[in-house]
């Protein structure tokens, strides 16, 4: 018997936990309402910023399991810094780097600094929403690799 089976049962709407926390950085307005309404429409959880230090305040209260987020935002390297934040705390945040199309070095300085995916803009959202189904598939991996062993060195001691 599932908790939804039981919930309707006795009369209850049952809730829906959201699939994911994800934090969307771009300075682009318009870019970052399109993302975000794509991944609520898709069931996230989703918090949007156009400004890095709001981003950087809001990560620091709250844990997000995933953050888009453009490279330059605010003439920073915003992608680089927010993959510095995640690598620095040991975070199990996944982080994807969107680049402006051509850029090269972007994406490599991205992805040797641990992005799971740079992507260039414009790209189409089902790329988009393909990679955030695969970077969450790996935090899942990742937290049940994490489970497991600890499961095996108690048991094992």
């Amino acid at each position: 018997m599932t908790v939804g089976f039981l919930a309707k049962y006795i009369g209850l709407k049952e809730v829906r936990r959201p699939m994911a926390r994800v934090l969307v950085l771009d300075e682009q307005q318009a870019d970052c309402g399109v993302l975000s309404e794509s991944l609520r429409k898709k069931g996230h959880d989703v918090e949007a910023f156009t400004s890095v230090s709001e981003a950087f305040r809001r990560m620091e209260e709250e844990d997000f399991g995933l953050v888009l987020c453009d490279f330059w935002v605010q003439e920073r390297p915003a992608g680089l810094e927010i993959l510095g934040w995640v690598k620095a705390r040991e975070a199990t945040t996944e982080v994807i780097v969107f680049t402006r199309e051509g850029n090269a070095g972007d994406a490599v300085q991205a992805t040797k600094e641990g992005a799971y995916d740079v992507l260039a803009k414009p790209c189409e959202p089902d790329v988009v929403m393909r990679s955030v189904r695969r970077a969450l598939e790996r935090k899942r991996l990742k937290r049940q690799v994490r489970h497991l062993s600890s499961v095996l060195k108690r048991r094992f001691k």
